[in-house]
C-alpha cells in the first residue's frame, strides 16, 4: 500500500486524491477486521509526503499557462463570438482565476458589482449512478461544496470582469424579454450567472462541448487550450 501511495504521487496526483484513496482502502481493511478476515490493518503505518504542485511549462504540460501571444489570439477569438456565453465565462476563468466547476455554480447574488467582488461558495461535481453490477450507469450533476475547504472564498475581480459580468446581466435580462425560448428568471440573485434557459445549472461537458467546438471555429485546437489552462493562466 505503500509503494501504491508512493507511485500516486510520483504520476503527479494530487495530495487530496492520494489522501482518498488511502481513505477507501483503511474503511476496506477496518471492514475486513470487523469480519475477522485479517487482524491489522495495514494502512494506519502508511504516510503521505506533503507536496506542492509544480505546473512546468514543457510540451507535455496538459494546462499550462498560454503565452501572450496566444492569449492575444484566444481574446481575439471570444470577441468575435460574443452571441453566447463563452466569453464572460472564460473572461471569468482568465482573470479571476476561477474553477470552471465554479463558474457553474455562480449566483448573480454572489457578485458584488459595487465592492467588485465575488463570492465562491459552491461548484458543481458528478454523482455517478451504479447498476447492480457496480458498473456506471450514468453521471448527474449537481451544485454542491468547493473542491476544498478553502476554496471558500470572496475575492476582488478587475473592471474587465466587472464590466464583463455587468454586459452579460443586461444580455440575459433582454433575452428573458425577448426569447420565448427562456422559461425562467435568469438574472434573480439566486439565479446562476450562467444558467440554462431553463434555470437549470450547467454541466461540465455541455460547457466543453462548446468550448471545443469555438476552438474549432477559430482554429485554436492545435494550441491545446483547456478550461484549466485559463486558471493556470492568471
Amino acid at each position: 500500500i505503500q509503494k501504491l501511495v508512493n507511485n500516486l504521487m510520483e504520476q503527479g496526483y494530487s495530495n487530496d486524491t492520494v489522501k482518498k484513496c488511502k481513505h477507501l482502502l483503511n474503511q476496506f481493511f477496518e471492514y475486513a477486521i470487523d469480519n475477522k478476515w485479517i487482524l491489522v490493518n495495514p494502512t494506519l503505518k502508511v504516510k503521505i509526503k506533503g507536496k506542492r504542485n509544480i505546473y512546468q511549462a514543457n510540451d507535455d504540460e496538459k494546462y499550462k499557462a498560454m503565452p501572450p501571444e496566444i492569449r492575444d489570439k484566444f481574446l481575439d477569438a471570444l470577441n468575435k463570438d460574443e452571441a453566447n456565453f463563452l466569453k464572460p465565462m472564460c473572461i471569468l476563468l482568465l482573470f479571476a482565476g476561477l474553477r470552471i466547476g465554479e463558474v457553474c455554480a455562480l449566483q448573480w447574488k454572489n457578485v458584488n458589482f459595487k465592492n467588485k467582488t465575488l463570492k465562491i461558495e459552491r461548484g458543481i461535481t458528478q454523482i455517478p449512478k451504479f447498476d447492480s453490477e457496480g458498473n456506471v450507469l450514468s453521471r448527474v450533476t449537481v451544485v454542491g461544496d468547493t473542491k476544498t475547504t478553502c476554496s471558500v472564498r470572496e475575492i476582488p475581480i478587475t473592471d474587465i470582469v466587472v464590466d464583463t459580468l455587468q454586459t452579460w446581466k443586461e444580455k440575459q435580462n433582454n433575452r428573458e424579454k425577448t426569447n420565448k425560448n427562456v422559461t425562467a428568471e435568469l438574472t434573480a440573485p439566486t439565479s446562476y450567472v450562467f444558467a440554462n434557459d431553463d434555470g437549470s445549472v450547467r454541466t461540465y461537458s455541455g460547457c466543453r462541448m462548446v468550448f471545443d467546438r469555438f476552438k474549432r471555429r477559430h482554429d485554436l485546437e492545435k494550441y491545446n487550450i483547456h478550461f484549466h489552462g485559463l486558471r493556470h493562466t492568471f
